[in-house]
């Protein structure tokens, strides 16, 4: 047996109306053409954009919103990735720093080479 909260998310008509509510939410529009059309289509869309209205309103919804909880990256796997970083880093210096030392090129001598100035 479905749960109701379920079956009303996959409603079409409510999601509809959650992406109206949604696009008149971010861009602040009260009285839009296309909005006041889709309502007057069908007596099913009000009651669906009622619900969704209902629901915003609902001092539960935003307590529960307010106490959402957000994952935070796992401290463990910074640390190794900033371990590894740093290993390639000293890696690097070491071995271009070596390379000074054994006296080996860093670039490939040219053919011909003149004194500067």
């Amino acid at each position: 047996m479905k749960n109701s909260t379920a079956s009303a998310a996959h409603d079409p008509m409510t999601e509809a109306a959650l992406d109206w509510f949604m696009h008149r939410q971010a861009s602040g529009h009260t009285a839009d053409a296309d909005f006041m059309a889709w309502l007057r289509a069908d007596p099913a869309h009000a009651a669906a954009y009622a619900r969704v209205e209902a629901l915003w309103r609902d001092p539960a919804f935003a307590a529960a919103a307010r106490h959402q909880v957000v994952p935070r990256p796992c401290r463990r796997a910074v640390a190794i990735g900033l371990r590894i970083a740093a290993s390639a880093a000293l890696l690097a210096v070491l071995a271009v720093g070596g390379s000074r030392i054994a006296g080996i090129p860093l670039r490939l001598p040219a053919d011909y080479e003149t004194a500067i100035g």
